[in-house]
C-alpha cells in the first residue's frame, strides 16, 4: 500500500483488516512528516474541548499541528454504517494516540452538520465517515480540503454494495477527483446545519450524475491510492475491481498459487512440500526460509505481486 498500489483485500470478518490498512496509513503519514513531537492525547475527545474537536483525538500542542491540518485530508475511511465507522475510528485514534499531527476525525451522522462542517474547516489528517454522510459534504461543505488526499479506503465493501451505497462511493470518488483537479463547482456551503434529510438514512437520493474513469485515479497525480477491503469478492466485484482500480494488488484469503505477504509463491496442494523443504533449509542457515515458507501456509493470503504493502 506504501508503494502507491491500489489493493484490493478480501478476508474474513474478525481477521485483522482494519489494521491491515490502518497501519500503512499511519506508516506513510509519519514518512510524510506528521510524526512531529510526541504527545499523550487528552483524557477524550468531549472532555473540556470545543464542540468542533468532539470527533478528534485531543492533542498537546506542537507547532507543526496547523500546519498539517492545513494540508487538509490525506486519508478518508469509508464504511457501511454509523457504528461501525465509530468502531474504526476508535481504532485509528488509538493508534495515532502518540503523534500529535495526526487528527482523526469522525464524520458518520448523529450530530450536527454545523459541527461536522466546523471540524472538517478545521482540518484532520484521517476522516472516517459513512459513504452518504461524506458525499453530503464533499457536496455541501466548500472548506473541506481533499486536494491532496493520498488515501481512499472503503472497508467493508461487500456490505456498502449490498446495501445500496455504491453509487454514493462512485459520487464520493468523482467529487475528490473534482477537487483534485480543481474543477470548479457552485458553491453550497451551508453553515447552519438545516434544511436537509440525512443521506444516510434516505439512501443518498443526489441529483447529480457523475461519469468516472477507468480507472478511478486516470489523470491525477500521484500519491493517490484506492483500496478496498471486503469479506467475500464474487466475481462481480472483481469485475469491478478490476476496472475501477489501476493494476491492483490481490491480497485474497485462499488464492490458489498466489504470492503470500512475505512473497513466497506457495500452491495450496504443495504447501506440505514447500514446508519439509523449508525445515531441510533449516539446519544450514535457513531459519529465515524456513519462517517465511510457514507463513505462506497459514492463512493463504496471498498476494498477486510483491513490494511493500
Amino acid at each position: 500500500m506504501n508503494a502507491g498500489r491500489d489493493v484490493v483485500v478480501q478476508a474474513e470478518t474478525g481477521s485483522g483488516k482494519t489494521l491491515a490498512f490502518a497501519l500503512p496509513i499511519l506508516h506513510w503519514l509519519l514518512m510524510q512528516g506528521y510524526g512531529g513531537r510526541m504527545a499523550k492525547a487528552r483524557a477524550g475527545a468531549g472532555s473540556g474541548g470545543s464542540e468542533a474537536d468532539a470527533g478528534t483525538k485531543g492533542k498537546a500542542s506542537d507547532a507543526g499541528v496547523e500546519d498539517m491540518r492545513a494540508q487538509g485530508t490525506r486519508c478518508l475511511v469509508l464504511v457501511p454504517t454509523r457504528e461501525l465507522a465509530a468502531q474504526v475510528h476508535g481504532v485509528l485514534e488509538r493508534l495515532c494516540a502518540p503523534f500529535a499531527r495526526v487528527i482523526v476525525a469522525l464524520v458518520a451522522g448523529g450530530e450536527k452538520r454545523k459541527t461536522e462542517k466546523a471540524r472538517l474547516r478545521k482540518g484532520a489528517a484521517v476522516v472516517v465517515a459513512t459513504p452518504g454522510r461524506c458525499l453530503d459534504h464533499l457536496q455541501s461543505t466548500e472548506s473541506w480540503k481533499v486536494d491532496r488526499l493520498a488515501w481512499l479506503v472503503c472497508d467493508e465493501w461487500d456490505r456498502v454494495t449490498a446495501e445500496g451505497q455504491g453509487e454514493q462511493l462512485r459520487r464520493c470518488v468523482a467529487e475528490i477527483r473534482r477537487q483534485k483537479l480543481d474543477e470548479k463547482r457552485p458553491s453550497t456551503d451551508r453553515d447552519d446545519g438545516g434544511g436537509r434529510e440525512d443521506p444516510d438514512a434516505k439512501g443518498g437520493d443526489f441529483d447529480s450524475e457523475y461519469d468516472l474513469p477507468s480507472p478511478w485515479s486516470a489523470g491525477l497525480q500521484a500519491p493517490f491510492r484506492v483500496v478496498l477491503l471486503s469479506a467475500t469478492l464474487g466475481p462481480d466485484m472483481r469485475g469491478v475491481a478490476a476496472s475501477s482500480l489501476a493494476g491492483p494488488a490481490w491480497l485474497v484469503d485462499g488464492d490458489r498459487g498466489a504470492v503470500n505477504l512475505l512473497g513466497v509463491e506457495v500452491k495450496k496442494e504443495d504447501k506440505n512440500d514447500a514446508a519439509e523443504e523449508a525445515d531441510g533449509e533449516e539446519g544450514e542457515g535457513g531459519a529465515a526460509s524456513s519462517e517465511a515458507a510457514v507463513a505462506g501456509t497459514n492463512g493463504g493470503i496471498g498476494s498477486m505481486e510483491l513490494g511493500p504493502i
